[in-house]
């Protein structure tokens, strides 16, 4: 059974939230989406850094961030019609 879920739903994992430039974040880029969506991928799995949305304890969210964050979810489920897996991390 698990065999056959993980065969119905291809999950692809970008890792947002671990790799780095010397520019910043790395964010995926709709050629990158598109590319896993046009070979049958149908999950993506985006990890969110809590530390970049709310850099510290009580602090407002770092709206940039948050922003990208949601046109990251908004074309992957909304554009490409593909599920979202937000794992948020510490």
């Amino acid at each position: 059974m698990i065999c056959k879920i993980l065969l119905w739903y291809s999950v692809v994992k970008i890792l947002t939230s671990l790799l780095a430039t010397a520019s910043g974040p790395y964010w995926p880029t709709t050629q990158e989406i598109d590319f896993f969506a046009s070979r049958g991928m149908n999950t993506i799995r985006l990890p969110i850094e809590w530390e970049r949305i709310q850099g510290t304890a009580l602090a407002n969210f770092d709206q940039n961030i948050w922003g990208r964050y949601a046109q990251l979810i908004d074309y992957i489920t909304n554009t490409k019609g593909l599920y979202a897996i937000i794992d948020i991390h510490k």
